[in-house]
C-alpha cells in the first residue's frame, strides 16, 4: 500500500493578523501602555522594587558561583551540568513572573473589570 504524506498546514496562514485592527487603539500602543503601567507599579513601591532586585541578584550570584567554570574545557561529560543550570535559570525566571502575576492580580482586578466594562 502506498502512503501519502498529509499536506503541510502553515500556522501563519491560519492566524489573521488583521484582528488587531478591530480595536480603535493600535496593538503596539496597548503594549506600550501596559508596559508603562507595569513599570510605574513596580518602581512606585520602593520596598517591593528592591526586594525583587535583591532576589534576582542573589539567585544570579548563587547560580553563578555554583556553575562557574563548569564548562571548561568543553566536553560532552560536562553537558549535563550546563543543561541543569539552563533549566534552573528558566524555572526561576518562570516562577518569578508567575509569583508577581499571582500577587498583583487581585490588586489590579477592579481596574481590569472597569476597563473591560468600558470596552478598552
Amino acid at each position: 500500500a502506498e502512503y501519502s504524506t498529509p499536506p503541510a498546514i502553515s500556522l501563519v496562514t491560519k492566524f489573521d493578523f488583521h484582528d488587531f485592527e478591530k480595536y480603535p487603539t493600535p496593538f503596539w500602543h496597548q503594549v506600550y501602555v501596559l508596559f508603562r503601567r507595569n513599570l510605574y507599579d513596580t518602581v512606585k513601591d520602593k520596598t517591593k522594587f528592591f526586594r525583587i532586585l535583591a532576589i534576582k541578584a542573589s539567585v544570579g550570584f548563587l547560580m553563578g558561583t555554583l556553575w562557574f567554570g563548569s564548562g571548561r574545557p568543553p566536553s560532552n561529560e560536562k553537558l549535563f551540568g550546563l543543561m541543569g543550570s539552563i533549566f534552573m535559570l528558566a524555572v526561576t525566571s518562570l516562577m518569578t513572573i508567575l509569583a508577581q502575576t499571582i500577587i498583583s492580580f487581585p490588586l489590579q482586578r477592579s481596574l481590569l473589570i472597569r476597563e473591560y466594562k468600558n470596552g478598552v
